[in-house]
């Protein structure tokens, strides 16, 4: 019966030990997914945050890009409209010329048609030969008033040689001025002063312009109609 004792020990503790290690290795296999575990939640932490981060960046780009393409349709539409503002000014400064060169050209068709008519009157006024017999002429009936009208005009030294200096200078009245009440031509006694305006026409410091022969012409007229020595001290110097 002892003997049958032994072999009934022998399994208990084979079959304790074997438990045992049973045991442990259960615990083994319970740890082991818990830790699989651990490791893939902290991959997918870090893959979440690499891709907010390329998120991110795309958007910065993105953002970058437009910025650019705005600065460069800015760019694009303030040359384009420079380039319309000059082509604007080109055009209205073409106009102007066109304009003034149709009034000029209209002045001088306008000028044209009444020189004919300007050209008799002067003749008439300045003939010395008398329209009817026994009368004085045209030419002696206007120095006749203007010697009955002389003591009532300015002989003023300053703005004598002030009007001949004005002429000498290259300034001179429009035909229309020069028939104007107040001008100096018909305000002034120039008696002294004949020879000067005579010099002045003649010699003028400043080249002469087209546009100034009417006034010039017709100074010499008033001058004529009113001075009787103003053709002796003018044409020696033509």
């Amino acid at each position: 019966m002892p003997g049958d004792a032994r072999p009934s020990g022998g399994r208990g503790r084979g079959g304790g030990r074997g438990r045992g290690k049973g045991g442990r290795g259960g615990r083994g296999d319970g740890n082991t997914p818990s830790s699989s575990q651990g490791k893939a939640g902290g991959g997918g932490r870090g893959n979440r945050r690499n891709r907010s981060g390329r998120g991110a960046n795309a958007a910065d780009k993105k953002a970058a890009a437009e910025q650019k393409q705005r600065e460069e349709e800015a760019k694009t539409a303030a040359e384009a409209e420079q380039k319309r503002l000059a082509e604007l000014e080109r055009r209205q400064k073409l106009q102007a010329e066109y304009e003034s060169s149709i009034q000029s050209a209209i002045t001088t068709l306008e000028s044209f048609t009444s020189a004919a008519k300007l050209h008799e009157d002067l003749r008439r006024q300045l003939d010395p030969q008398p329209l009817v017999a026994g009368e004085k002429s045209p030419l002696d009936q206007a120095r006749q008033s203007f010697e009955k009208s002389k003591k009532s005009l300015k002989s003023d030294l300053k703005k004598c040689t002030a009007f001949v200096k004005k002429i000498k200078s290259g300034s001179y009245h429009t035909p229309t001025e020069l028939n104007s009440p107040n001008n100096p031509i018909r305000t002034l006694n120039l008696t002294r002063y004949v020879e000067e305006v005579a010099a002045a026409l003649t010699e003028p410091q400043t080249k002469v312009k087209q546009s100034d022969i009417p006034g010039m012409v017709m100074l010499c007229v008033e001058m004529h109609r009113r001075y009787e020595t103003f053709a002796k001290a003018l044409i020696p110097t033509l």
